[in-house]
């Protein structure tokens, strides 16, 4: 079987697929630059990410990462 990732995966995932009679082909289809333009208006008072990237871009600004501080918690802490 073929499979197609549309992001890098690493290498121990990949031998795993190989092993598994899978051909990779891997390709990074999504590049994420942040911008230091953004307007902030009001910060709900919940708010799911469902991007880790999108979590590392909007900890940098410090009135989102001041909002959240107290009610944030990871995937990690939820499992």
């Amino acid at each position: 079987m073929r499979l197609l990732s549309t992001k890098i995966i690493s290498h121990f995932f990949k031998e795993r697929l190989v092993l598994n009679q899978f051909s990779v082909v891997e390709k990074a289809f999504i590049e994420v630059r942040p911008t230091s333009d953004v307007a902030v208006g009001q910060v709900a008072k919940n708010v799911i990410f469902t991007s880790q990237n999108a979590v590392n871009i909007a900890f940098k600004n410090e009135k989102i990462r001041t909002a959240l501080q107290d009610n944030f918690f990871s995937k990690s802490q939820a499992l």
